[in-house]
This record gives C-alpha cells, sequence and structure tokens, in this order.
C-alpha cells in the first residue's frame, strides 16, 4: 500500500489551472466530442474503420471524463468521483494537457478529412448515377436536402444521409439546383476544414465549379494521406490521464 500512496508532486487538479485554460480545454474536448460521435457513426454505417482508430477511443475516452467530472468549468471545482472510503481525481500537469490538446488536433484533422472524402464519394456516385430534371419533378428530395445556412458540423449526419438516400434511388431525379446546392455543402466543408500553409494562398479562397470535381478529389486524397503521415510522425503518447486517489477531500493526492 506504500507504493500505491506515493506522492504526486508533479500532477495537480484541473482546478489549479487558469480558468481561460480550462475552458479552452473544455472547447476543444467539445468539439472533438461532437466530431467523433459523428465520425464512429458513419464508419460503422460504411463498415470500415481507420488506422489508429483505437487511439482516437483512447482520446474520446479522455474527452468523456474530462466533460463529465467539470460540469460548468469552475475555477473551483475540482473533479472527482467517490470510491468507497477514497476520492478519485482526475489530474493533468502542463506538458500533459499540451501532448492532450496536441494530439486532439492531429486526430481531429484526420476525421475530418476522413469524413470530407466519404462524403465527396458519395456525391461523386449520386452525380453520375442521377438524372437531371425540372426543378418540380424532383421536390420529393427537397425536404432532406441540408440547409446551406446551417453549420459544416451540424450538416454532416444530414448531409450524409441525404446523399445515401440519393444513391439508393438508383437513379434519383435531381433538378439542377439540387446538384448545386449538394456540391456548395461539400465544397463548404473542405472550406472549412482547410489548414493554413505557410507562404501559400489558401485553396478555396476562389470559388470551385462542378467542373472542379476532378481536382477536389485529389485533393481529398492527397489531404487525408498527409494528415495520417503527419499524425504517424508526430504522434504523442496515447494516453495521458493520471487518476490519483485521496482519503479525504483536501488531504495529499497519490497515484495509481
Amino acid at each position: 500500500m506504500s507504493k500505491l500512496w506515493a506522492a504526486c508532486a508533479e500532477a495537480g487538479p484541473l482546478a489549479a489551472l487558469p480558468l481561460e485554460k480550462i475552458q479552452g480545454i473544455a472547447c476543444a474536448f467539445q468539439a472533438f466530442y461532437r466530431t467523433f460521435r459523428c465520425f464512429r457513426r458513419i464508419l460503422r454505417h460504411q463498415r470500415t474503420t481507420l488506422e489508429s482508430y483505437h487511439e482516437f477511443q483512447q482520446t474520446w475516452d479522455e474527452c468523456n471524463d474530462f466533460l463529465h467530472h467539470n460540469p460548468g468549468w469552475r475555477q473551483d471545482t475540482v473533479p472527482q468521483t467517490t470510491l468507497l472510503h477514497e476520492i478519485a481525481c482526475y489530474v493533468y500537469n502542463h506538458e500533459d494537457l499540451d501532448l492532450l490538446e496536441k494530439r486532439l488536433q492531429l486526430q481531429l484533422h484526420i476525421m475530418n478529412a476522413k469524413l470530407d472524402d466519404i462524403i465527396l464519394n458519395l456525391f461523386a456516385v449520386v452525380l453520375r448515377q442521377s438524372e437531371v430534371v425540372s426543378d418540380g419533378a424532383a421536390a420529393q428530395y427537397d425536404e432532406t436536402l441540408p440547409s446551406t445556412l446551417t453549420s459544416v458540423e451540424q450538416n454532416t449526419w444530414p448531409l450524409y444521409r441525404h446523399l445515401i438516400e440519393l444513391r439508393e434511388a438508383k437513379p434519383p431525379s435531381l433538378s439542377a439546383a439540387h446538384c448545386e446546392q449538394l456540391w456548395i455543402l461539400v465544397v463548404a466543408r473542405f472550406r472549412d476544414h482547410e489548414l493554413p500553409c505557410h507562404g501559400t494562398q489558401l485553396m478555396f479562397s476562389r470559388d470551385f465549379q462542378l467542373s472542379d470535381k476532378k481536382t477536389l478529389r485529389e485533393y481529398s486524397q492527397q489531404s487525408l494521406k498527409q494528415r495520417q503521415s503527419a499524425y504517424r510522425t508526430q504522434r504523442p503518447a496515447p494516453y495521458l490521464r493520471r487518476r490519483v486517489y485521496s482519503h479525504e477531500q483536501g488531504g495529499n493526492l497519490a497515484t495509481l
């Protein structure tokens, strides 16, 4: 038991961090949390997976714990849960948090690139097999068409489901306006997820037309490969959370 209660001087509760730091981490975790839920759902629907998927799941678990044990992000809040007569707390040191945020961002970039690629491929299939008709004749699919006014993040699952619906119609009857709005939604995803490159103009600072489908397809494949390669090269430690115990609140913390 003496080893169990060894001192944990280098780590402390999240309450010891500045409020702005906790709120920033919370926002990043919430973004990852929302994206991963949709990402996991679509991968399951596609019956596919992703390299190092288990590490994404670990990050999801950490986000889950952080969000669950820090409801309100108050500076005086110490995340804890009672285990018999002991108190369990999740603690991080500054290096942990920096590595965790870096890993989270790398994984978030990969998830967005993978989702963009899946949706672009679906759009290409729908476009190939669709029959372009007058606007009135294609009204049956308008009800499930996501709005271009909704955020890219909120549109991910509705857009995916809409494209699946069209693909399964074989062939769908779509108006030119419907196809154009689908294209706008697809391009908006790539524009929203483009990463700035030092000294290079953003690719999506210009308008993309339907005639640019091949260019967008090449960009999508290249972007996903580059982000996966960057993750393999820069991958930090996959699991950084520490759980510590104390016999009573306010007592000395020790790692398990």
